[in-house]
């Protein structure tokens, strides 16, 4: 299988059986899961297919697939990234109407 040689860990709140992912990821989708606002959540992944368009400086259209989608109730859901900080003004992105982020 897929997951094989990868961690994961299996939660209750998570709406699919494993939560795969790197050490930081799968502490935060524990968070998650013991936390008692959020009623459930998934890790985004290629297959999920919830991405975003952004346009880099290259100008060209390129996809960004966020972590984790979080659901708090019914009227709040969230995408949420685990990443780590980065300077925005290295790194070039621009807004989909072309304003710098």
């Amino acid at each position: 299988m897929a997951f094989d040689n990868q961690r994961y860990i299996t939660l209750k709140k998570s709406i699919f059986h494993r939560v795969i992912g790197n050490a930081f990821e799968l502490e935060f989708a524990n968070f998650l899961d013991n936390c008692p606002g959020i009623i459930s959540f998934a890790k985004n992944n290629y297959n999920v297919k919830l991405k975003m368009e952004y346009q880099r400086e290259d100008v060209n259209i390129h996809d960004y697939y966020a972590d984790f989608i979080v659901k708090q109730d019914e009227r709040n859901v969230y995408i949420m990234e685990t990443k780590g900080r980065e300077d925005f003004d290295e790194l070039g992105y621009f807004r989909h109407d072309g304003s710098y982020l």
